[in-house]
């Protein structure tokens, strides 16, 4: 079988946490978090949760939301999350995921696609992307959950 992005299910939420790892470098994801708040996204009709299948195992993620705002004149897509396999990396996966996010926008109204990144700027100025402000992020629990 060829690679291919279908939308998450629930299970593939084991293969999903897997990926967490090597996605967040700002602090330690907790299972037990996560096991929570995965059936709650995957719920959401504002969300698009997509995975990247090589044969039948998950190399990748994409998780975006589609929010209304006040500035861009309709609803924005904001990717929150998005990683590929790190030795999965270069073979087309995270544009195939972009491509399935950037269509799901398009399909719900979206007049823009957001997203911050400290690590993949190539891989989304090659998309069409451009950088437009810094970001800045305030934890307001503790790794443990406090």
């Amino acid at each position: 079988m060829s690679a291919l992005v279908r939308s998450a299910s629930q299970a593939d939420a084991d293969a999903v946490w897997g990926l967490l790892a090597e996605l967040v470098v700002s602090h330690r994801p907790r299972r037990v978090a996560f096991e929570a708040d995965y059936p709650v996204v995957m719920a959401d009709a504002g969300a698009r949760v997509a995975v990247a299948c090589d044969a039948d195992r998950v190399v990748g993620y994409v998780h975006a939301l589609l929010r209304p705002s006040l500035y861009a004149g309709g609803p924005v897509c904001w990717v929150s999350e998005l990683v590929v396999a790190a030795g999965e990396r270069g073979q087309g996966h995270g544009g195939r995921l972009m491509d399935d996010v950037e269509a799901w926008a398009q399909e719900m109204g979206a007049v823009e696609v957001t997203l911050a990144t400290s690590r993949a700027d190539a891989f989304y100025a090659g998309r069409g992307f451009s950088r437009t402000a810094g970001y800045f992020k305030k934890h307001l629990v503790d790794e443990l959950g406090t």
